[in-house]
């Protein structure tokens, strides 16, 4: 495992944009965390305030000009799911999946965007809406126009990706465009970008990186995988994970620099009574108790899970959410593919919890 401590430009400009674009700043987030009972927001805040400033000063000097514009590339497609990203926005589903081997030429990478087939475009946009069931090799669209018109959410944004894959050679250079004077602006910030990304390694080297993974993300680390770990400076509250292997082979995730802070803030807002609150009214629901009770014994992929219960993709995927959020699965990477399994150990934690407040 490995802390690579130079941040990826191109994803750093990617999250800014989209961040702005949907409105996902420093009182989002305060928002959010009071949703999850933590009033007292002085330390958030404190360790927010030179992201903050970094991030308007960059916007600044970019001057990106039209909000339309923005908004027509960087903001979300109705109907996805809550992130502060833009992660479900045009120019993230065309240039997420490729932007994780991003070598530090804009020109270069925006020409071999452009130079993939449609078929290998159709693929990338399912991997970033984490949709892709094929092997890592496989660059066939015929499912594609299948998924996207199968998919529950509105009519405006099947249509919306349908159009973004016809048209993505129009819409590339745009994006490119909009992304060049942020790029250029945050490379002018690369001093504080240094000492922030700096600051994170020392974080992960007193948790320990393996430590660190277990507490703010999803996976179930399997022995023998290349980790390769980076900072997400402007996006510091959450993480970018591509279900893909590169092609050395090893797994690269782009880690919130604040994420483990967030996370500890809202655990130790939150006692044995929420934890057990949440759990009861997950496992109040037939349809989520019968998963749980399918994934105790059969760890599986979401079109599995699709299929067992025939719902829709888009439905595992929120349940696995949710039950990711209460700590009662763990995921496993293998291949193109996210594996979950039920929490074992983490259930039991639960029952003692449950077993102290009754008995």
């Amino acid at each position: 495992m490995e802390y690579v401590q130079t941040p990826n430009v191109l994803l750093e400009a990617m999250v800014i944009l989209g961040a702005e674009a949907n409105g996902f700043g420093q009182a989002r987030l305060e928002e959010r965390l009071r949703s999850k009972g933590v009033d007292d927001l002085t330390v958030f805040r404190q360790r927010y305030a030179p992201f903050a400033a970094l991030r308007e000063d960059i916007l600044r000097q970019a001057n990106i000009g039209s909000r339309e514009r923005l908004e027509a590339l960087f903001w979300d497609l109705p109907g996805f799911q809550y992130n502060t990203t833009g992660a479900f926005s045009p120019a993230f589903l065309l240039l997420f999946a490729p932007a994780f081997s991003y070598n530090g030429d804009l020109d270069v990478f925006l020409s071999a965007a452009m130079d993939r087939t449609p078929a290998q475009v159709a693929r990338d946009i399912l991997l970033a809406l984490d949709m892709w069931e094929g092997e890592p090799d496989d660059d066939t669209e015929s499912t594609f126009t299948g998924i996207v018109l199968s998919m529950t959410v509105p009519a405006e944004s099947r249509l919306a990706l349908l159009e973004l894959h016809r048209s993505y050679r129009e819409k590339i250079p745009e994006v490119g465009a909009m992304l060049r004077p942020v790029m250029a602006a945050i490379e002018g910030h690369r001093a504080e970008m240094d000492a922030l990304a700096a600051a994170f390694g020392s974080d992960l080297e007193r948790t320990g990186m393996e430590n660190y993974l277990r507490e703010i993300t999803s996976l179930t680390q399997r022995e023998g995988e290349d980790y390769r770990i980076y900072p997400m400076i402007l996006g510091p509250d959450t993480n970018l994970f591509l279900d893909c292997p590169q092609a050395d082979g090893s797994v690269v995730i782009y880690c919130g620099v604040l994420r483990q802070l967030l996370l500890r803030l809202v655990s130790e807002t939150q006692g044995n009574v929420s934890q057990l609150c949440e759990a009861f009214h997950l496992l109040a629901d037939r349809t989520r108790l019968e998963i749980l009770l399918y994934l105790r014994d059969h760890p599986a992929y979401g079109q599995e899970l699709a299929d067992h219960f025939g719902l829709a993709r888009n439905t595992i995927h929120h349940h696995m959410n949710k039950f990711y959020n209460a700590g009662l699965v763990t995921c496993t990477v293998e291949g193109a593919r996210v594996y979950y399994a039920l929490d074992k150990e983490h259930l039991r934690s639960l029952v003692e919890k449950q077993t102290m407040l009754f008995l």
